[in-house]
């Protein structure tokens, strides 16, 4: 009797030392509820707001979650350790229940911040970002966050200890006193799972969701192996079959400004994290220089990025090809010393630009914190890829030039000293690769050399320091770009010196906008938002226009590359590119993506005004007439403008999103094809 008691106890123990993984489970799951799941659960149930869900139909989302933390992976230690011996089964449910926690921890971070779940490749960046820039991730992840982690990994080996010296314990405690507790443990979580579930309340709408398999199934997601209708076409058939699905204009660059740049120079600038909101310089007269490059110039009112990451924006801006997993196989394959692949000359711009005699120049503050830029740059096309040394900002030059451009910004000396050291560290190496920027110029304008520079600054890299509280948030955002209007003041009056005003177009944009809480903390999370999306386009072009030709129909960045080329009079067969010159009006009655749904827990599109997005964690689609503003964040959220879908309408938003998805694994086969 007593060696059985003794066998229950032991195993009852090893299946409690999940108690402090499944404690943080419900925790990550209840938050990730509060942003991605009550509220279209509310609102399908006809109700305003999750606030007014009964307590039983809150409950009802957790059930399955506490089924399988609550439940099943207690009773599975328990099982296991009735049959294998508990000192086994300790030591897997150790291992099983720490990693558990972390990966809890990880996506009650993740999902603050972004409103997601912690993608494989979001962990990678996370930890990457980790190891080389402990100030930022510190921005996203703090000591006390930190500290409160510790604690539940304790507990759980505490627990494990426990589990394991059950012998001494039985000896201690007597063995009556053993069956009882023993007993208890083996019944007291099942038992509180049955009162759960009775005191929830079913209804006819499945919100439910499995957290442990839905966090550990987002991290490990593979992708389908499936082209759909795409499998077997050539790529250029695809690529037609994939237009006729979106509606999208016919790739013909022929245009009434087509080759009105012919042999023009080119200079792009593009802002890093500058959101339409804060660059609203047709509103906002303090922005003097980008206003006076719009005096000649293409503005697109309504562009947007095709992803919230620097790296995949920028691939769609160079490459006119929507970037989801394609960008990240496409340079793992190139990384991986694989050969050019047979149609690697077509893609990008900057090969179309070489191919017509243009030296093609980037210049990068820093290298990518995340990734290597510089190879998509070089598989682009890029001449030279320009990096600037961070030792030549200890230059007296350099440090004076740091300290007047910060004293022109209002409420700098409240910024805290770390952020202010990360600040000026990325302020002086844009400063330094800006010179040389300037000084190439010069020598392109000496040599009569046709030149096409890209200038990617980082000054503006979300989190922006806090200047509160003489400036708001998105004040502070405009005085960052600011800085970076009188260098695009700098450059233009150097182009007049040069005598090459005229000769040149002027590129202005930003990869993406603002994306996290700790960027933005009135963010919207699970929402296609214009604060995360929205960006300014300027295109300069003095040959081809007199005045602004202002766009209000949605643009987006893979639109930038065939606008350059038709200008500049380059066919369209000389690059891979599925966007269409932004002033081509049929582009918006095309469904246009927004593509976030390892950043914001979102996807999505825009066809003929209506905006539809996708959360495929919840299965739940919405429309609207417009992206959320973030405006409508502050205070609360709300998202009065957009309609719940559900039936056929939903049906066929997953089956877009999956045709886009298609091929995008059709692109990834054949452009690194080698034959």
């Amino acid at each position: 009797m007593r060696a059985k008691a003794g066998r229950f106890v032991a195993a009852s123990a090893v299946g409690l030392i999940w108690a402090p993984a499944v404690a943080l489970t419900l925790v990550s799951n209840n938050q990730f509820a509060q942003k991605s799941i009550l509220l279209p659960y509310a609102r399908s149930m006809g109700l305003s707001h999750s606030s007014e869900l009964s307590a039983s139909q809150f409950y009802y989302v957790f059930t399955k979650t506490v089924l399988t933390a609550g439940v099943l992976l207690p009773v599975a230690s328990l099982a296991l350790s009735l049959f294998f011996g508990a000192r086994l089964a300790a030591k897997a449910t150790l291992g099983c229940a720490l990693a558990l926690t972390v990966l809890s921890y990880v996506n009650l971070v993740g999902v603050a911040n972004t409103g997601n779940l912690m993608t494989w490749d979001l962990l990678v960046d996370a930890a990457i970002t980790l190891n080389k820039d402990a100030d930022l991730a510190a921005q996203y992840v703090s000591m006390s966050s930190l500290g409160k982690l510790a604690i539940f990994l304790i507990a759980t080996y505490l627990l494990y200890l426990g589990a394991v010296s059950t012998d001494k314990i039985l000896r201690f405690a007597g063995a009556r006193a053993a069956v009882v507790g023993g007993m208890s443990a083996i019944l007291l979580l099942p038992l509180l799972a049955v009162s759960f579930l009775h005191f929830s309340e079913r209804t006819d709408v499945d919100p439910r969701v499995d957290f442990v398999r839905q966090q550990v199934g987002t991290l490990f997601a593979m992708e389908s192996g499936s082209v759909g209708p795409f499998a077997g076409l050539g790529l250029d058939d695809a690529v037609a079959l994939f237009q006729e699905h979106v509606n999208a204009p016919r790739q013909e660059f022929q245009s009434p400004f087509f080759a009105t740049e012919k042999d023009s120079n080119v200079i792009i600038v593009s802002f890093e994290s500058g959101p339409h909101a804060v660059v609203d310089f047709e509103r906002d007269p303090d922005f003097r220089n980008l206003r006076l490059i719009a005096q000649q110039a293409f503005v697109a009112n309504q562009h947007f990025t095709t992803y919230p990451y620097t790296s995949d924006a920028l691939f769609s801006l160079f490459g006119s090809l929507y970037p989801n997993r394609l960008r990240r196989e496409i340079l793992a394959d190139s990384s991986a010393g694989a050969s050019m692949p047979i149609h690697g000359n077509r893609l990008g711009v900057f090969n179309a630009l070489r191919r017509n005699g243009y030296v093609v120049n980037v210049y990068l503050p820093e290298e990518s914190l995340f990734e290597s830029d510089s190879s998509m740059f070089s598989l682009f096309g890029a001449h030279d890829i320009l990096v600037a040394d961070a030792n030549d900002q200890t230059e007296q030059r350099w440090v004076d030039a740091i300290e007047e451009t910060t004293s022109s910004i209002p409420g700098y000396e409240n910024v805290r000293a770390d952020e202010r050291e990360a600040f000026e560290t990325q302020l002086g190496n844009d400063l330094v690769s800006f010179d040389k920027v300037l000084d190439d110029l010069r020598k392109f304008a000496e040599r009569d050399e046709k030149f096409a520079i890209v200038y990617l600054p980082l000054v503006g890299h979300a989190p922006w320091p806090s200047l509160e509280p003489s400036r708001s948030l998105l004040e502070t955002g405009k005085d960052i770009f600011l800085i970076q209007d009188r260098w695009l003041g700098q450059i233009y009056e150097l182009l007049e010196e040069l005598e090459i005003l005229d000769s040149t177009i002027v590129v202005v944009t930003a990869d993406h906008g603002l994306r996290t809480a700790a960027e933005y903390p009135f963010l919207a999370p699970g929402t296609l938002n214009d604060i995360s999306f929205r960006v300014p386009l300027v295109i300069r072009a003095p040959k081809a226009l007199q005045r602004p030709v202002v766009i209000d129909h949605v643009t987006s960045h893979i639109d930038f590359a065939p606008t350059l080329l038709s200008l500049l009079g380059i066919e369209s067969s000389a690059m891979h590119a599925i966007g269409s010159p932004v002033w081509d009006e049929q582009i918006g009655g095309r469904r246009t993506f927004f593509l976030a749904d390892a950043y914001l827990g979102i996807d999505g599109y825009h066809e003929t005004g209506t905006f539809v997005a996708y959360q495929r964690m919840t299965n739940t689609a919405t429309n609207g007439t417009s992206m959320v503003s973030h405006e409508v964040a502050n205070g609360g959220v709300s998202l009065s403008s957009l309609a719940y879908l559900s039936g056929e309408p939903k049906e066929d938003v997953r089956t877009t999103l999956a045709i886009q998805e298609s091929f995008q694994r059709y692109l990834q086969r054949e452009l690194m094809r080698n034959d």
